[in-house]
């Protein structure tokens, strides 16, 4: 064979095998981008998956929210409050993941109804955090597809795992993740293979475990001041509504930020935050923040994520009005707020100090 012809047959048959590559992607789909068929999806990822569900599922409704939204029951959403949700969350979403989140899902045009978490530690961070998150995957340019259908996340780890996962559901062998993979409604959900109890979270509070990330604490109501200014509003649009929420942390959460000297700080950009919420008349914002169960660790897993009652208790209130925060009683929570974390202190002592 010449060395022309050498080089026409290595091209050729190198062109030949990147088009298959690329049409077993398209039609294997491991992160369901291009489709979703009867709501199944084949990989956990959420940063992967989430572009495909705002894509590709059906919805009229957007909860945009970390790991602390993630035991929302949708089908309890659908009969309480008579919409059809979907949940787009990742773990530790950052308020770049947000906007992200947020403008896929205006660009497809399928909802203008949104409930969005508030994650009032992420105020304190300064940089703008998309390293771990494939971007390409959330734009409109189909010439980033390519990153899809040929990169090293696609090729290297959902495709193989999607492929483990389809194998063991043929052989009906159960996995852990398996919940995850029956249904869009399920993703993200860990509520199933996570204990709850004080014993738990004292043993991890101590120990250092689960903890919520070290603050920086120089200048940092002064930053989370300017981010609250910069970006918590860069998702609302005057033709959409809003549910905004803040998750319930324990009172643990609070008491150990007391002790490390910056709570005062995240009750004054807490009130910020309201003040500068309830001046929208399309947006209604809820505080769970203050309710009396924050004290019983018996709810949570750590310092800060809670049962899935709570969580199911959480969309009750969306439908009652419970715990909606106006102008006339936000003050209020705040000060019952402080009231439980200075209670929860003085009945702990004992094990706190040590």
């Amino acid at each position: 064979m010449s060395d022309k012809k050498f080089t026409v047959y290595t091209i050729t048959l190198s062109a030949a095998i990147l088009l298959c590559m690329g049409i077993f992607i398209y039609i294997w789909d491991p992160c369901n981008y291009y489709r979703i068929e009867d709501n199944q999806l084949k990989y956990v990822a959420s940063a992967y998956i989430d572009a495909g569900i705002i894509r590709n599922a059906e919805y009229d409704t957007a909860i945009i929210g970390s790991s602390m939204s993630q035991n929302f029951d949708m089908q309890l959403f659908r009969d309480k409050l008579s919409i059809n949700p979907v949940k787009i969350n990742t773990g530790g979403i950052t308020l770049e993941q947000r906007d992200l989140f947020y403008n896929a899902i205006e660009h497809t045009n399928k909802t203008d109804n949104y409930y969005i978490e508030i994650a009032l530690t992420k105020f304190n961070e300064d940089t703008d955090l998309l390293d771990d998150t494939p971007v390409y995957m959330y734009d409109d340019n189909q010439w980033n597809d390519l990153k899809y259908l040929y990169g090293y996340e696609t090729w290297m780890r959902s495709l193989p795992i999607s492929l483990v996962y389809a194998g063991l559901d043929t052989l009906g062998i159960e996995i852990e993740t398996a919940h995850n993979l029956e249904n869009v409604d399920y993703v993200g959900e860990w509520y199933y293979r996570s204990k709850t109890g004080s014993d738990i979270v004292k043993k991890k509070y101590l120990s250092g475990i689960d903890a919520v990330s070290a603050q920086d604490t120089d200048g940092m109501c002064e930053r989370m001041m300017r981010n609250v200014d910069d970006k918590l509003t860069t998702v609302i649009d005057e033709d959409n509504s809003y549910v905004f929420y803040f998750p319930p942390y324990s009172a643990l959460f609070w008491h150990d930020a007391k002790e490390k000297g910056y709570v005062d700080a995240y009750y004054t950009v807490k009130e910020h935050i309201l003040e500068v919420l309830l001046e929208y008349p399309n947006v209604r914002v809820f505080d769970f923040q203050y309710a009396p169960f924050i004290c019983d660790l018996d709810n949570y897993r750590d310092t800060t994520h809670y049962s899935k009652d709570i969580s199911d208790f959480m969309v009750n209130c969306f439908g009652n009005q419970e715990y909606m925060v106006t102008k006339e009683n936000y003050k209020d929570g705040l000060k019952e707020l402080k009231g439980h974390v200075e209670q929860f202190s003085d009945d702990n002592m004992g094990w706190l100090s040590k």
